[in-house]
C-alpha cells in the first residue's frame, strides 16, 4: 500500500500510530495492570496474544515514540 493511499485515511502520521496502537491494543487484551498478581495471571494470556498477531505487535514496537507524538487517552480506551 502507498504512502498516498495510507494518508487518505491517516491525515498525520501521529494518526497512523494511534490508530495502529488502538488495534495493537484491541487485538492482543492489552490491559495495564497495577499489582504484582495481576501482571503475573495476565502474562500467559497476553503472551500467545501477542503471538497471534506478531506482525501487527512488530510494527508498533518498531515506531520510535519521538516521531509517533503522545498516544491520546482515546487510543487508550478503544
Amino acid at each position: 500500500m502507498g504512502a498516498r493511499t495510507v494518508y487518505r485515511y491517516f491525515p498525520a502520521q501521529a494518526d497512523l500510530f494511534e490508530a495502529l496502537w488502538a488495534q495493537v491494543r484491541k487485538r492482543s487484551g492489552t490491559v495495564f495492570p497495577i499489582t504484582e498478581t495481576e501482571i503475573v495471571a495476565k502474562l500467559g494470556a497476553l503472551y500467545r496474544a501477542f503471538d497471534e498477531n506478531e506482525k501487527l505487535v512488530r510494527a508498533s514496537a518498531l515506531v520510535e515514540p519521538r516521531k509517533a507524538g503522545p498516544v491520546s487517552s482515546r487510543a487508550c480506551e478503544k
